[in-house]
């Protein structure tokens, strides 16, 4: 693969995570109104946690494929620096389903998992600035 490809290829694959973090963003706002009982009446964190856990899928897979993209040596250590906060992301994400419990949501997993994303995507910045491009913030 050519620089100019990979770098192509790369910005398609950040712009597809960033709509993820919307996606699992949006999971921990209606997660946090359930908590608090400011929710509708259909809402509940059993069937937030199916769709929760079908899109975590999706970002499993997608995080599978840029484990086996073709990598320019050029761009190696900054696409294993991405690889690297990708899956820290996708960690958190798996803590924040274990806090999501039939009928209470875990405070502490569920705070400590956003921790994780949240440092995960500062770890996303990190690698982009060794590309010289504009950072990262979803």
């Amino acid at each position: 693969m050519t620089p100019k490809t990979y770098l192509i290829q790369l910005n398609h694959s950040l712009e597809r995570f960033i709509v993820f973090c919307r996606v699992f963003d949006e999971y921990a706002y209606t997660c946090r109104r359930i908590h608090t009982g400011n929710c509708l009446v259909t809402e509940n964190l059993s069937d937030l946690k199916g769709y929760f856990i079908k899109n975590l899928r999706a970002y499993t897979l997608f995080v599978e494929r840029l484990c086996n993209t073709a990598v320019p040596e050029q761009y190696a250590q900054t696409h294993q620096m991405l690889l690297d906060a990708l899956s820290a992301y996708q960690q958190g994400l798996w803590q924040m389903a274990q806090s999501m419990r039939p009928n209470q949501l875990e405070t502490p997993v569920f705070q400590q998992a956003q921790i994780q994303q949240r440092n995960s995507k500062q770890l996303v910045n990190e690698a982009l600035q060794t590309l010289g491009t504009s950072s990262f913030s979803a």
